[in-house]
């Protein structure tokens, strides 16, 4: 099988906004993912500010607060994982199968055979009085599990296969 990802359509969120101290909940971005003639099991993703050399990597890393992935599992429930971002504003999301057998529940993201799985990244922004908020920033978040060739950046696992998807194979 294989796996494809592209920014998705399908939430009406603009791209470019402005966020505000203290913003719980804002939609970053949405990306969707599509497998074909294979379900996939997604197992790691990362996504992070891209324009390097400036300052935008920590103008992120030090006005979010916490950074939220929603998405469905294959038994089509909503989960949510949290995390927060790093100094270089990355975050990665690791997904398991709790006993490598089956549900306990499966926690990890499930894109169905020639079907779509659409991802959505959310931020809570710090307020003032979190301290280390700064105004006047802008940053652009992208999906960066394409960027490399190893595991630490993506991983999909085929389901019936078993075949791993990595880094730039996608």
């Amino acid at each position: 099988g294989s796996l494809t990802v592209a920014i998705s359509t399908a939430d009406s969120i603009l791209r470019d906004h402005s966020v505000y101290w203290g913003q719980m909940g804002d939609v970053a971005g949405v990306w969707r993912f599509r497998a074909t003639n294979e379900a996939q099991l997604l197992e790691t993703l990362q996504f992070g500010e891209m324009d390097i050399g400036g300052t935008q990597e920590t103008d992120l890393a030090t006005n979010a607060k916490a950074v939220y992935l929603e998405y469905k599992n294959k038994a089509g429930t909503t989960l949510t994982k949290t995390g927060t971002f790093s100094d270089v504003g990355t975050i990665s999301f690791g997904f398991s199968d709790p006993d490598g057998s089956g549900p306990l529940p499966d926690e990890r993201p499930y894109v169905p055979k020639d079907g779509n799985l659409d991802v959505k990244l959310k931020i809570d922004y710090k307020s003032k009085a979190d301290g280390g908020a700064t105004s006047g920033k802008t940053w652009d978040l992208d999906f960066i599990g394409d960027s490399g060739t190893g595991t630490n950046t993506f991983k999909a696992s085929g389901e019936g296969s078993g075949v791993i998807l990595q880094g730039n194979s996608t």
